[in-house]
């Protein structure tokens, strides 16, 4: 498969859950936003019958850098930081353009504590509850449809979409660590070029990659966050979500192979 422009673009197929069953490829794909694909890349994921867009930013991000159409797809657009607009998750195209102001206010420690925050705010904000509920409800609908979300690097928020998903359909958190931690190498090779602006113009590129970097930390943050508030992944699903117990195993047999 031909992705090597679609930033952090990867099938959330393929893994084997606890019990054996085969997360369905070629079904749900994750990635970066897609602004400014050369049109190779786009016909790459209209080859592949991209069926629908979830689009995971804020109304800025959307507007300063809206999505190559894709055809065939339609956009769907789910605000998750709506209810926190000041979040780090949606704000990193401002930090990445003032070099001087995020190595003076930012630090290695900083950003790991705001990051924390943001992970526990997936989980708990109104907004990301409706969002991710919306979306998960609508893998239910025609689910042999190929989709692709993201948000911005594709990172946090298409990253808590991915790995909940993940082990709502029975995959081990070893292997959902897996596939969130793939998103360091494609990113910082990625956004090579922006680091070494950002070093130009005066700024730690240390703190940019920092930016751009996950931890298991992280994600343990989202877990830990989910286990105090419903007590299990099914509970968040149902309680949080509005994804009941008949809907998730729908969910499960669609979007796995036994």
């Amino acid at each position: 498969m031909w992705t090597g422009q679609i930033s952090n673009f990867r099938d959330l197929g393929g893994r084997i859950t606890s019990d054996g069953a085969l997360v369905v490829p070629g079904r749900l794909f994750r990635s970066a936003q897609l602004t400014g694909l050369p049109e190779e890349a786009a016909k790459e994921l209209e080859d592949l019958g991209i069926h629908a867009v979830y689009d995971f930013r804020t109304a800025q991000e959307r507007s300063r850098f809206p999505d190559t159409p894709i055809n065939g797809a339609k956009n769907i657009w789910l605000n998750v930081l709506s209810d926190d607009m000041g979040s780090l998750a949606a704000s990193l195209q401002p930090v990445f353009e003032d070099p001087r102001r995020a190595s003076h206010e930012l630090s290695t420690d900083r950003i790991r504590d705001l990051y924390l925050g943001v992970y526990r705010n997936l989980v708990s904000l109104p907004s990301a509850l409706a969002a991710y509920g919306a979306f998960f409800r609508s893998l239910l609908a025609q689910p042999e449809t190929p989709r692709l979300f993201h948000c911005v690097a594709g990172k946090d928020r298409t990253g808590w979409a991915a790995e909940v998903f993940l082990s709502l359909l029975g995959v081990s958190r070893e292997e959902i660590l897996e596939d969130y931690l793939l998103s360091n190498n494609q990113l910082i090779a990625a956004y090579k070029p922006m680091v070494e602006a950002f070093a130009t113009a005066g700024g730690d590129p240390e703190i940019m990659e920092n930016l751009l970097l996950v931890y298991p930390e992280y994600l343990d943050s989202a877990f830990s966050e989910l286990s105090r508030e419903y007590g299990s992944v099914p509970a968040y699903f149902a309680d949080g979500l509005g994804i009941g117990e008949a809907e998730q195993a729908a969910l499960i047999t669609a979007y796995t192979l036994r």
